[in-house]
């Protein structure tokens, strides 16, 4: 299970991400798609504990 709320990011003031609420259950697949520069592998690094959002709540 993963859920994530209210989470967001900033490298700088020009690039400020904002990411909508996750809700996935065990055995679900999630597939994040967008255009360069709209913040996937900073969602990515975000949820792999890789990065520290600014806003967090996140269960396993």
């Amino acid at each position: 299970m993963l859920i994530t709320q209210s989470v967001s990011f900033t490298y700088n003031q020009a690039n400020h991400f904002k990411f909508p609420d996750i809700g996935l259950s065990a055995g679900s697949d999630l597939l994040v798609l967008g255009e360069s520069g709209v913040g996937k592998t900073t969602l990515l690094h975000l949820m792999a504990g890789l990065l520290r959002p600014e806003n967090r709540t996140n269960h396993d």
